[in-house]
């Protein structure tokens, strides 16, 4: 399984907000298969946190070991 794509945001998202935005990105872009996206969206995560406190490398860390 890939892993996904890191992002550093200073506002946080809900997961919900970020899936959201992840939809409209690629439908941007392309058609979405909408079947192929309910498996996608499902799989999607998010971790908040500052990047300069290694307390959010360990929450990343531990959310990837799920």
């Amino acid at each position: 399984e890939a892993r996904g794509q890191r992002q550093f945001r200073q506002r946080a998202l809900r997961i919900g907000e970020l899936r959201q935005h992840a939809h409209d990105a690629i439908a941007d872009r392309t058609e979405v298969d909408e079947a192929v996206w309910s498996d996608l969206a499902g799989r999607i995560t998010y971790v908040s946190g500052d990047y300069r406190a290694a307390s959010t490398f360990t929450r990343l860390a531990e959310a990837e070991a799920r």
